[in-house]
């Protein structure tokens, strides 16, 4: 235990832990086996599923600049192919 009492949990523990739950395990159980307060466990929870939720936006903002990249490939190859075909024209009437 730390000197304020509390036990340490690492980022991975609180996940496995909050996994538990999240499958259903009795709050109040696994706060006795821990040896935490169940409104720390709650807090877990709530901590970790609004991360969650987070990911899926940061998801989609991650997906924006790979479309942008796709749009702008396309745009490079949309203005090679009309100055390939402008340089044709001027040189086929000369």
């Amino acid at each position: 235990m730390e000197a304020s009492g509390r036990r340490h949990f690492t980022p991975d523990d609180k996940t496995k832990i909050v996994l538990r739950l999240l499958r259903g395990e009795d709050p109040q159980a696994l706060a006795a086996e821990l040896e935490i307060s169940v409104e720390r466990l709650t807090r877990w929870e709530r901590t970790f599923v609004a991360a969650g939720s987070r990911a899926f936006h940061q998801r989609r903002r991650s997906q924006i600049p790979a479309l942008v990249w796709q749009w702008t490939a396309l745009l490079a190859i949309l203005v090679l192919t009309i100055l390939a075909l402008l340089y044709a024209v001027n040189h086929t009437f000369r």
